[in-house]
């Protein structure tokens, strides 16, 4: 695919999940108060352990986490509606590949994700900073392109919508987005650097009155691996459907579960 088509191709995928959000609006108003109320139990979870003071301070990381989490899921657990959609023959008679449209899926990703987090945000109010926000940009990042490889290797596989939302729920309370590496054993810090969502929450929590208790990943170290770990993903994604696109190619279009 030249890169003209692949131009035309994005940008008839992002129209058409423009479209998609704007009818489905009423469906994503109950998404996002679903995920803000999973957010609300982390939340939870982080003033039981750690008090209200630290509990604030620890609950910024949950804004990232509802980012990642939900565009983890809308990206790959859309596999199932999109077949339903019936487009995939004609976007393979096209020359077209179907895990492009699914790519649009990041605009669907934000809307949910930006109303779950004010409902968060109005309720427990907390601390901002502009490690927060760039902390959200990669996580909303890492999802999408966490998301692309599930729905990549989903079209072989198969991946269950249910097996993704644990998957992403477990990825960030366990995988140091949510819970601070600082209470992991040594070993896991040392390693911390080699799981995606971890370098994400260090990042969250480096409020500048916060950094030293808060962190054991310099800035530096946490900005440099997330962004290692959404590039690498976004080429595992890329290679995974070359591969899929040419089965289908090879083998018609039951070979994959599109």
């Amino acid at each position: 695919m030249n890169m003209t088509r692949l131009w035309y191709s994005l940008r008839a995928s992002l129209w058409l999940h423009m479209v998609r959000t704007k009818r489905l609006a009423p469906n994503m108003l109950d998404y996002s108060i679903n995920m803000s109320l999973w957010a609300l139990i982390n939340v939870f979870i982080l003033y039981a352990i750690y008090g209200p003071a630290e509990g604030r301070l620890l609950a910024s990381s949950v804004i990232p986490w509802l980012y990642y989490t939900i565009a983890l899921a809308t990206t790959a657990g859309w596999l199932t509606h999109y077949t339903v959609l019936g487009l995939t023959p004609y976007e393979l008679a096209a020359g077209h590949n179907p895990l492009l449209t699914i790519a649009g899926r990041i605009v669907t990703s934000v809307l949910p994700a930006t109303l779950a987090s004010l409902i968060v945000m109005a309720i427990v109010r907390p601390i901002m900073s502009p490690y927060v926000v760039l902390a959200t940009a990669l996580a909303l990042l890492l999802g999408h392109a966490y998301g692309l490889l599930l729905a990549a290797l989903g079209a072989s596989m198969g991946v269950r919508g249910t097996i993704l939302d644990i998957l992403g729920y477990a990825s960030g309370l366990f995988g140091g987005m949510i819970i601070p590496l600082r209470d992991y054993p040594h070993m896991f810090q040392a390693l911390a650097f080699l799981i995606p969502p971890a370098p994400i929450g260090e990042i969250a929590r480096m409020a500048p009155h916060a950094y030293q208790s808060l962190t054991v990943m310099p800035f530096e170290v946490a900005l440099s691996s997330a962004l290692a770990w959404i590039a690498i993903l976004y080429m595992l994604a890329a290679l995974a459907s070359r591969r899929t696109l040419a089965k289908i190619r090879r083998e018609g279009l039951r070979s994959a579960r599109l």
